[in-house]
């Protein structure tokens, strides 16, 4: 697999820095694999976002659906509805309609983000 070879250029690496005392020089070592070739992000505090969670209880009560189930989901832009197959033999989506009445009425609620 490419993952074990790049693995092995990780440990090649750590072993080449000798000791790795913090965060940084890990990522140092992640840097210099593959001929520094390898973008490494960083993941920072601010590099996660923060979801509102705008589902209705009473809409999940009456269409519950589990993940496991669903094999296709297919969602569009300005819309609030999911919809979703639990078979890929099925020729038509179901619809997941879980979001509060009052954020769909927002005008400023567009593509799924809020915009305060």
């Amino acid at each position: 697999m490419s993952a074990d070879s790049f693995h092995h250029q990780v440990e090649m690496a750590l072993k080449k820095q000798n000791k790795t005392y913090d965060f940084n020089d890990f990522e140092d070592a992640l840097k210099s694999t593959n001929k520094g070739k390898f973008d490494v992000k960083v993941m920072e505090h601010d590099s996660f976002y923060d979801w509102i969670d705008y589902k209705s209880s009473q809409k999940l009560k009456q269409c519950r659906v589990l993940l496991k189930d669903i094999v296709c989901i297919k969602a569009e832009t300005g819309k609030f509805v999911l919809q979703y197959k639990t078979k890929l033999t099925e020729t038509e989506f179901k619809e997941l309609n879980c979001i509060c009445k009052k954020i769909m009425k927002k005008k400023w609620y567009f593509d799924g983000f809020a915009k305060s």
